[in-house]
């Protein structure tokens, strides 16, 4: 009992204020490596670039065509968007097919 009880913590949040300090000191100095905790968020929260639209084969791709969705697991990332502009199609594509760098051309 005292005046500062409130603002006391047990053994148990000790070592989780500790443990989410840890967290916090890799996010800030390794940005290249994700947490644990983080990886589901991240696997979930990424996109890869997709046909917007069915697209014949030979198709200059611009921004009405293409679109950054989910799930992250295709071989173009959607950071790539502006990488995938101007563009030719190698095959024909449907709206939604996940695009790959063999898919296109100069």
């Amino acid at each position: 009992k005292g005046p500062e009880i409130a603002c006391s913590m047990d053994p148990s949040e000790l070592r989780h204020m500790i443990d989410r300090s840890q967290e916090i000191h890799t996010a800030l100095h390794n940005p290249k490596h994700r947490t644990g905790p983080e990886e589901d968020v991240y696997r979930f929260a990424r996109a890869s670039i997709v046909a917007d639209k069915d697209l014949p084969k030979g198709h200059r791709i611009t921004e009405q065509d293409i679109w950054a969705r989910r799930p992250g697991n295709g071989e173009i990332p959607g950071f790539e968007f502006d990488k995938v502009l101007g563009k030719c199609l190698t095959r024909p594509v449907n709206r939604n097919d996940q695009l790959t760098w063999s898919d296109l051309t100069d």
